[in-house]
């Protein structure tokens, strides 16, 4: 019964978050649709007012003027064609980014995971589910990448950890006899197989949604500057904590010398998950990095409320919230049951209910490292 009501719940709300992100993945997201046109219906107001007043003083010459007037117009309608074509950066003319990325996330997610939800209810199998769910970053940093050095390092970012991550889980996945238990009980039903498929898309445009929105903005973009440097600290130290946990537990685990023991050896012994708290940490980095181009004010009447106006930081923030709220759901096995079936494991285990005690379940306490 709880099950179904977690699926109800999954369901509902990917059904709102995709019909609030494509309200938001509009124009007026890109940034540079609503500057461009009011640009160039300006060029076009300031080249009739000089038409009309040329015309106006030069009337015993009509034709002539007339000629010269529609070349003029030609010319400054082409130029207006390339401003087009080329604002957002503020190094001069570059290939527009689609104010739509984030529709274009919302499209690969949605068809990764429709994918997975195929082959889930075809063959019960576990082992594409990482290939696909996370696997898709891969295809949403390409496809959303901008052309200036801000952009492009984003999506190299999410890429580099989607591939470092999905090779792991896929490895993982191909050993003999590797299955998650946690998932045994949702996948064995096409109610829990869907349910897992609509959790993991809304996962994962949520998650992205520091990228997405940020290189779709297409208005003067800031260079890199001391936030930038402290943002790719934050992604380089995430991303190491996160790889050296799982090779630190891979290790642990396939020596046999540890059979039945539970894993409290490096960066374990500081948090009980140090895999969530990398993760958290590296997209906390990557909001960071984007959160110059994300705080510039989106187009809009001078006398909206200033949050409206910060609409797209605010909608990309919900990346760390909700993968901290995901984690710590997990971790306390509130909504899944880890916590359970490691106390049925390890429960006799010495040690281990002092371990359970006294260890983070995700923020590492650095006192412990001795």
């Amino acid at each position: 019964m709880a099950r179904g009501r977690y699926v109800l719940v999954a369901a509902a709300s990917i059904v709102a978050a995709v019909a609030i992100l494509n309200r938001f993945g509009s124009a007026e997201l890109g940034g540079s649709g609503t500057a461009g046109d009011a640009r160039s219906r300006a060029n076009d107001n300031n080249i009739d007012h000089n038409d009309n007043k040329h015309n106006k003083k030069n009337i015993k010459n009509k034709n002539n003027n007339n000629n010269n007037n529609n070349n003029k117009n030609n010319n400054n309608e082409n130029n207006n064609n390339k401003k087009r074509a080329g604002s957002g950066t503020s190094g001069g003319a570059a290939p527009a980014v689609p104010s739509a990325g984030l529709g274009r996330s919302v499209e690969i997610f949605g068809a990764a995971n429709a994918l997975g939800f195929g082959i889930s209810a075809a063959t019960g199998s576990q082992l594409h589910l990482d290939l696909l769910g996370t696997g898709a970053f891969v295809a949403v940093a390409a496809a959303t990448q901008g052309s200036d050095l801000r952009s492009r390092l984003s999506a190299v970012a999410v890429a580099l950890w989607a591939t470092r991550l999905t090779s792991f889980l896929v490895y993982r996945a191909l050993q003999p006899g590797a299955t998650d238990p946690r998932l045994d009980g949702v996948l064995s039903s096409t109610q829990g197989q869907l349910g897992f498929w609509a959790v993991s898309l809304f996962w994962g445009v949520v998650t992205a949604l520091p990228h997405t929105l940020g290189a779709a903005v297409l208005s003067a973009r800031p260079g890199l500057g001391w936030g930038a440097a402290v943002a790719g600290a934050m992604y380089a130290t995430g991303l190491a904590w996160e790889a050296i946990g799982d090779w630190q537990k891979w290790q642990f685990i396939h020596d046999p010398a540890n059979k039945g023991k539970f894993c409290d050896v490096g960066l374990w012994g500081l948090s009980q998950h140090p895999n969530y708290f990398g993760n958290l940490c590296l997209w906390s980095g990557i909001f960071l990095w984007n959160a110059p181009v994300l705080a510039s004010r989106a187009a809009g009447h001078a006398l909206l409320l200033p949050l409206w106006r910060q609409r797209r930081l605010l909608l990309a923030g919900m990346s760390p919230l909700f993968l901290g709220s995901l984690f710590y759901g997990q971790a306390s096995g509130k909504i899944s049951n880890s916590v359970e079936l490691t106390q049925r494991r390890f429960g006799a285990n010495p040690g281990f209910k002092s371990y359970m005690e006294q260890t983070p379940l995700i923020v590492p306490n650095v006192a412990l490292w001795t």
